[in-house]
């Protein structure tokens, strides 16, 4: 019955993660057939634009938000009350004036380039429709925290004179303050929503295309065959789990959905206190997000903001990743030993050289990814083009080689699905080695569109948070404030950027606390490091930011 009741819990985990990053809502009939198709262009028109260069200005920008606004109020339900089969009107109007107004930039781009600064009525109107959307999408995708922070923003902007203090601004109109964040470059189509319509919607999808063709459940399978014998061997193999799979998914629900299914039972079998199991799953896959090659979107967008190569951030983050899951590691061992836990059978550990040649082609789209990024140095958006497409051609390819060389010939009737390299292994779920489908691969393309809906509404968000902030001079006013506060003492700022961070981040997704952190903490930092002469590097600055 226990076992039943664990087997529930983990569809429950896995149904609540999907509907987290990819909405509540699963279509059938001709909305299903819409949905699916529009996810899949969503995705095939970013895979088009990084093989072959994006489009002009803030083309492509537009065009990428169009796909999020749409997809956002079809797949995400006003509510959790609300149903999750068919559609209601509201979400049908709300999805086509979202669009519509997200592609207006594309449609009139020349209009919208020479009206910057000399607006339009219309073009104010149709900006302040968007931005409501955005808000909305953004609460129903996200959370309900980053739209109440964006209005406070956005109230800042129009209240500034009465406010106290160095906080006190000139204040603007509404017409001035849409103008700002809708007509330029410096708020909604800033830093932010380029790096998601960019890098980041790419490396999800290369995520979702190793998730779906079994390399997370192979890099699974082979931290067990490797941390199996080792005490408390289950939660060691799902830390060494949690940093293979992060380097490669830079989601921290994904990986930890991913890894925990299989890791969270096995670490209370062999005497782990269920809270302990999931904590440690938790904190390691949380980490994920600081493992290079593919870190959190957070990572492409300080990449942008500090005028970087993505390569200098993934060189001066991997130490810090290793220290940061050495740390857990011990702490998983040192609980083992405190509580006695023991090892894993021999008859409980699949064989690790079988295991690491079952899977091998897994690692040829990570290794080519790696190879061109930090070799060749092609631009991330054309390396993991090149790395999604090398993933396809290996997973259809894989089929020929696991009838030739994996799965040997049965009698009729025989169980097929067993695979050779694991006959003992039990607890080890069954398929990572089964064929696969171009059906797989297009609901790879669907996937991953409908888990970047929610992200592109939470950067398009920070863009407007962006916009307040430049149109305020709000950053410089905060950092002044900060290292008044903190007496000119280089521990004192950090420790209030630290507490920010923390009391943001207890609301916010990762990056949207980056993002806002980087624009008004960050600034402080870099004032004082200028100020003592101490040379802080800037890439160290915003890292320290990234990880609190």
């Amino acid at each position: 019955m226990s076992q039943e009741k664990e087997k529930q819990n983990i569809e429950e985990s896995l149904r609540l993660a999907k509907e987290a990053e990819g909405g509540s809502r699963m279509f059938s009939g001709k909305i299903g057939f819409f949905v699916r198709w529009f996810a899949i262009t969503m995705s095939v028109f970013q895979l088009y634009t990084g093989f072959f260069g994006e489009l002009p200005g803030y083309q492509q920008l537009s065009i990428h938000l169009f796909f999020a606004m749409v997809l956002v109020f079809l797949c995400f339900p006003f509510s959790k009350k609300s149903r999750r089969k068919g559609l209601s009107i509201p979400d049908i109007i709300l999805s086509i004036v979202g669009g519509l107004s997200a592609i207006y930039v594309f449609v009139n781009y020349e209009h919208w380039v020479n009206s910057q600064g000399d607006a339009m009525l219309y073009d104010i109107i149709i900006g302040g429709i968007l931005l409501g959307i955005i808000l909305e999408a953004t609460r129903r995708s996200v959370s309900p925290m980053l739209p109440l922070i964006t209005l406070i923003f956005l109230l800042y902007a129009y209240f500034g004179p009465y406010l106290p203090g160095e906080l006190a601004h000139r204040g603007f109109r509404v017409y001035r303050i849409i103008d700002h964040i809708f007509m330029s470059g410096e708020g909604l189509w800033s830093i932010p929503l380029r790096v998601s319509a960019t890098f980041v919607f790419l490396f999800v999808l290369f995520g979702a295309l190793m998730d779906k063709t079994g390399a997370g459940e192979y890099m699974i399978n082979l931290s067990f065959a490797s941390m199996g014998r080792f005490r408390g061997g289950p939660a060691k193999a799902a830390v060494v789990a949690s940093a293979a799979m992060g380097s490669i998914s830079g989601s921290s629900i994904a990986n930890t959905v991913t890894t925990g299914a299989l890791t969270i039972p096995l670490m209370k079998k062999i005497g782990f206190k269920p809270h302990v199991a999931a904590a440690v799953e938790v904190a390691a896959s949380t980490n994920g997000q600081l493992m290079p090659p593919i870190m959190g979107a957070a990572a492409f967008i300080m990449a942008e903001m500090i005028g970087v190569s993505y390569f200098e951030i993934v060189k001066a983050a991997f130490i810090p990743a290793i220290l940061s899951y050495t740390a857990i590691f011990s702490i998983v061992h040192i609980e083992a030993v405190k509580h006695g836990i023991r090892r894993m059978t021999k008859e409980e550990t699949p064989d690790f050289f079988k295991t690491f040649l079952a899977g091998f082609h897994f690692l040829i789209p990570i290794g080519i990814l790696i190879f061109l990024l930090l070799v060749f140095f092609w631009t991330p958006s054309t390396s993991v083009s090149w790395a999604i497409l090398a993933g396809a051609v290996i997973a259809l390819l894989n089929n020929f080689l696991r009838e030739k060389y994996f799965f040997p010939r049965v009698d009729k009737g025989q169980d097929k699905t067993i695979d050779p390299a694991y006959p003992t292994y039990k607890e080890k779920p069954k398929g990572f080695l089964k064929r696969r489908t171009m059906d797989e691969l297009l609901g790879t393309l669907e996937a991953g569109a409908r888990n970047m809906a929610g992200v592109a509404a939470a950067c398009a968000c920070c863009g407007i948070i962006i916009g307040v902030v430049t149109l305020t001079g709000l950053g410089l006013k905060v950092a002044v404030l900060i290292t008044y506060i903190a007496g000119g003492s280089l521990f004192l700022t950090l420790l209030l950027s630290v507490f920010a961070c923390i009391i943001l981040g207890m609301g916010l997704p990762t990056t949207a606390t980056y993002i806002i952190m980087a624009a008004m903490t960050a600034p402080a930092i870099v004032m004082l490091s200028d100020n003592m002469n101490l040379g802080l590097p800037l890439v160290a600055i915003h890292l320290f930011v990234f990880y609190y």
